[in-house]
C-alpha cells in the first residue's frame, strides 16, 4: 500500500478571504497574492475560498515560513 493510500482527511472549507487572511496571518493582498501564483484559492462567485488542507500543504512546499493559526480556525 503507498502512504498516501493510508489515510483520508475531510475537507475544511474557508469561505472568504478575510477568514484566509485571519487563518494564516496575512494580508488579503497576499491571499490574492497567493492565489495568482497559484496556490489552491479559488472564487466562487465574487468570493474567494480554499480548502485548508489544500492550501496549508501548497504553502508548505512554496512559501514554508507562513503558519496557520489554529486559534484562528476554531
Amino acid at each position: 500500500m503507498k502512504p498516501e493510500q493510508l489515510f483520508a482527511v475531510a475537507p475544511l472549507p474557508i469561505k472568504r478571504k478575510a477568514d484566509i487572511a485571519k487563518i494564516f496571518g496575512v494580508s488579503e493582498d497576499t491571499v490574492q497574492g497567493w492565489a495568482r501564483e497559484g496556490a489552491p484559492i479559488f472564487m466562487a462567485g465574487k468570493r474567494y475560498q480554499a480548502d485548508y488542507h489544500a492550501l496549508v500543504g501548497w504553502l508548505c512546499r512554496n512559501k514554508p515560513a507562513v503558519q496557520a493559526s489554529r486559534d484562528e480556525w476554531e
